[in-house]
């Protein structure tokens, strides 16, 4: 029997401003395009499924891959990160600085506005 796994849904007219960049039966990260979605950076957006700690899919490696991700990408761009984190709560976050955090709020609404149409 198997359970779970991600999916990233986005609307046709929007492909062409996404590229997948890694995957993983945990997460997947796409680059969001700065230049088709008219914002300041690119924003790289990472899928997330943290299974519950007592879960035999349960990776503690999983963690220490998503900060050494988050470490690279936010160098390139602005990075958002969603899905189901099974009630954690991602305090090392704060390697953004304060400016990145509001932008990122922006970037987020924007997304919502345009997947949500």
């Amino acid at each position: 029997m198997t359970f779970g796994g991600l999916v990233l849904g986005y609307k046709n007219y929007l492909r062409n401003g996404i590229s997948f960049i890694k995957s993983h039966p945990n997460y997947i990260w796409c680059k969001l395009n700065h230049t088709f979605f008219n914002l300041e950076q690119d924003v790289y957006l990472c899928a997330l499924y943290i299974p519950p700690h007592n879960s035999p899919y349960f990776d503690p490696e999983l963690f220490v891959n998503t900060e050494t991700d988050i470490a690279l990408f936010h160098r390139k761009g602005f990075i958002m990160l969603a899905g189901d984190f099974n009630a954690r709560r991602l305090v090392k976050l704060m390697i953004l600085s304060p400016k990145k955090m509001v932008i990122l709020y922006l970037v987020v609404t924007f997304l919502q506005q345009l997947i949500f149409l």
